[in-house]
């Protein structure tokens, strides 16, 4: 479940981890369980959110880098 977020956001479950203020065993107890509280479900939609806005604006600014040179 958790590594379905780190490849997302293209880190290993101790930086995501340390991104959410959690022991790296707790997402073990995760996957034990088969489930991800709400809270941290709602902290890893929105570090993917982030990370895809971070994305997007990386685009917008090489795309305006090349209008500018035209």
């Amino acid at each position: 479940m958790v590594k379905k977020y780190c490849e997302i956001l293209g880190c290993n479950q101790k930086t995501l981890a340390e991104k959410m203020a959690l022991n790296p065993q707790t997402f073990a107890k995760w996957n034990e369980r088969g489930e991800i509280p709400q809270s941290s479900l709602i902290t890893l939609e929105l570090l993917v959110e982030n990370h895809k806005l971070k994305q997007q604006i990386q685009t917008l600014k090489a795309f305006s880098s090349l209008l500018k040179e035209l």
